[in-house]
């Protein structure tokens, strides 16, 4: 018997593609892997290699923005043509926490300080730095940060009290 011959699978890949199907749909209706549904597709001259870094670094600061706006991960992946996931990354790496750091007052410090801090607080000033309505003074900090007063440890005490006497001098003119 004879069989029919089949054209090369990343003409049917690309095929499935112009007529609509989104990259996961035809891994699953295939049977393959992402990955090998992309590589097809970059074979049949359908997908670019890889954007160069200009164009990457626009894309983002169009993600960012389109985030800042309310729009979820889905909606803005949907338009750049990537996944909730890779949307999120751009987020993440866009360092859209240096705001609510910034907002704060506890600029300069690590996560795991930061968070410190914030643990430590009383729950009414962390309410009110929660919402907006506070920054994290130097008072509040000193307060709240006796040694062994929160779960963190020696080098992370260390830190903050490096912190706080960075931003004493920074309050206190110099006489």
């Amino acid at each position: 018997m004879l069989r029919r011959r089949q054209p090369p699978r990343y003409l049917q890949i690309a095929d499935l593609y112009e007529q609509g199907l989104s990259e996961f749909k035809i891994a699953r209706r295939e049977r393959i892997g992402v990955t090998l549904v992309r590589r097809y597709l970059r074979d049949a001259g359908l997908l670019e290699r890889s954007l160069d870094a200009e164009m990457r670094a626009a894309r983002n600061e169009q993600i960012v923005d389109l985030r800042k706006k309310g729009e979820s991960f889905r909606s803005i992946g949907k338009k750049f043509g990537i996944g909730p996931d890779a949307v999120r990354s751009v987020i993440i790496k866009a360092d859209l926490n240096a705001f609510s750091e910034c907002a704060y007052g506890l600029t300069g410090l690590s996560v795991r300080a930061k968070n410190g801090i914030l643990n430590a607080l009383p729950q009414d000033v962390y309410r009110a730095v929660k919402d907006g309505t506070r920054v994290v003074g130097i008072d509040d900090v000193r307060g709240c940060m006796p040694i062994g007063a929160t779960n963190i440890g020696k080098k992370t005490l260390e830190e903050i009290e490096l912190w706080l006497a960075s931003k004493e001098e920074e309050v206190t003119p110099p006489s």
